[in-house]
């Protein structure tokens, strides 16, 4: 077998096989070459296995050859399928031999004009091949430069008028976050709707009592800062007495069926005597999907108040805070 074999098809495709992607490389010598000089190249793979002066154990290339050890023929009646399945061919048959190490002979072109890319293109093959992403960079990069732009707006102060570019406007209507209270009738709890507006008529603003906890600490409305406890009393006297202090939560996402009554039933069931329930009313017309309630009881429940399997699976509690026109109980 001489050292160097005439092909342009094997020219160009071993030439430009780890160059690129193996979708490409297939449709380009598909769509260039015709089905006869694609077989004639998978005619030049075999024979060159084949001439081998110790042919070598190929795995798998008996799906490419038929019982007269001649290459697949494939059949379409679509001219453009039957060239891609001879690409497809060839391309395996190659990757099957440079898994196993194989070496192949050099392939030349005595046509260039059968290369694609060089005929009546002064390009080479590479540069046709690689796709253009000039203009994808320019787009995208003129993308960011915009989100840029009214990431610094947002985050400044609040500007109503509409936010544009040099090229192309883009109007943004920026709303300041509107803290929101709930209030309830002998107590508060802070919490901030991410977009609190009057409901209409028909409609009410749908969230839960969670959504606006949970962005308590976004607001910087934090609940004031306390001493510690030092000392706790325990001695008994006739006339000096301290009030026993109660505590006091924020219980929310619970079923809005449930009452006041059902509520501190299920807490006395669970051992703590005395509890308050109070649920919360929404303000302004709101509605949310889940009730909320502050729930107060003598601590000397809190082993059982705080006690994860004393509330009903999905329940939150959060500590109660009590505003400057609320007194601690």
């Amino acid at each position: 077998m001489a050292a160097v074999v005439i092909s342009e098809v094997l020219c160009f495709t071993c030439q430009n096989y780890r160059k690129i992607d193996k979708t490409t490389l297939l449709d380009t010598i598909a769509k260039f070459y015709h089905d006869d000089e694609l077989y004639a190249a998978k005619i030049e793979l075999n024979n060159y296995v084949s001439s081998l002066s110790a042919p070598p154990l190929v795995d798998g290339w008996s799906k490419f050859v038929n019982k007269q050890g001649l290459p697949i023929v494939r059949k379409s009646s679509d001219a453009a399928m039957k060239r891609c399945a001879d690409a497809e061919d060839l391309l395996q048959m190659l990757a099957i031999l440079d898994v196993q190490q194989i070496k192949l002979p050099t392939f030349v072109a005595a046509d260039l004009d059968r290369i694609p890319g060089t005929a009546g293109c002064s390009r080479p093959p590479d540069a046709m091949l690689q796709p253009d992403t000039s203009k994808l960079n320019a787009t995208v990069g003129e993308l960011l430069r915009r989100f840029e732009v009214l990431e610094k707006r947002l985050q400044g102060p609040y500007l109503p008028h509409a936010v544009s570019t040099p090229s192309t406007p883009i109007a943004v209507t920026a709303e300041p976050s509107l803290p929101a209270v709930l209030t309830a009738a002998d107590g508060c709890y802070h919490g901030v709707a991410a977009k609190a507006s009057a409901p209409s008529t028909d409609s009410a603003v749908q969230g839960s009592w969670a959504a606006q906890a949970s962005q308590l600490s976004s607001t910087g409305m934090q609940p004031r800062k306390t001493l510690p406890v030092r000392v706790r009393g325990k001695s008994t006297h006739a006339t000096v007495k301290a009030v026993p202090r109660y505590l006091t939560c924020f219980v929310g996402r619970i079923s809005p069926d449930v009452t006041e009554e059902d509520l501190a039933e299920m807490l006395e069931e669970k051992g703590i005597v005395g509890v308050r329930c109070k649920k919360i009313e929404p303000k302004n017309g709101l509605s949310y999907s889940t009730a909320a309630f502050r729930v107060s009881c003598s601590v000397s429940y809190e082993s059982i108040f705080y006690d994860e399997s004393s509330w009903p699976e999905g329940a939150e509690l959060r500590d109660w805070y009590f505003g400057n026109s609320n007194g601690r109980q």
